[in-house]
């Protein structure tokens, strides 16, 4: 029980917070990346992905491309859709 309650600890504190910034950021990259792919393929239809349906580890990697370069590229955004 006592080890339980260690490891959930440890869960916790390895959960990334991630700032209102670079939520607004992605949100916006990940729209642009819907209207740009809907160009593209002359359609109507785009599906946009938002930051809260992203897995932790994808959005991890996005969290790392924006700390190091100020912004997410576009193999990542690309990747996103892919799983998504």
């Amino acid at each position: 029980m006592n080890l339980k309650n260690e490891v959930d600890k440890l869960k916790r504190k390895m959960r990334l917070k991630y700032s209102s910034e670079f939520e607004a950021m992605l949100a916006v990259e990940l729209h642009l990346y819907a209207v740009k792919t809907a160009i593209l393929s002359d359609s109507n239809e785009f599906n946009i992905i938002t930051p809260e349906q992203l897995t932790e580890p994808l959005k991890r990697q996005a969290l790392k491309e924006y700390t190091k370069h100020n912004y997410v590229t576009d193999t990542t955004i690309q990747k996103i859709y892919e799983e998504c």
